[in-house]
């Protein structure tokens, strides 16, 4: 019977396994947020890369998966309303949900509810009464 012991380089580099890769898988988990009153549909954020995400609807019947909106449209939007730069990559959209039956999301974002028409805009700021999907 032949026993075997690892070399202290060995275990060494098993133990900074997770240091050395941080930061190098992406599009590695997805958590699906089903669509009301819909089992066929649900939508994803998903790692890009380091700091960065997207977001992706995905109709099961179809087999189909596509961006959920037009990123870059809609920091451009975004951007223009609040008076800074947002950047496509970095969305903090908060409470994000979709009626695709009327072809928009509804989101938090800088401190306010905002409607965006699917796929690229208008963007359109809700008043409190507004901010629920219905």
């Amino acid at each position: 019977m032949l026993q075997a012991q690892g070399r202290l380089q060995d275990y060494q580099r098993s133990d900074s396994y997770t240091q050395r890769t941080a930061n190098s898988v992406f599009r590695d988990a997805v958590v699906p947020q089903w669509l009301p009153d819909d089992t066929t549909r649900f939508w994803y954020q998903i790692r890009t890369a380091p700091g960065e995400h997207e977001f992706n609807l995905v109709d099961c019947e179809s087999g189909k998966r596509a961006a959920a909106f037009d990123h870059e449209a809609l920091a451009l939007a975004l951007g223009s309303a609040v008076r800074t730069d947002v950047d496509a990559k970095h969305l903090d959209l908060n409470g994000l949900q979709f009626d695709l039956s009327d072809n928009q999301c509804r989101f938090q974002f800088a401190g306010k509810a905002w409607s965006y028409h699917l796929p690229a805009g208008p963007l359109q700021e809700l008043d409190r009464s507004e901010s629920q999907l219905g």
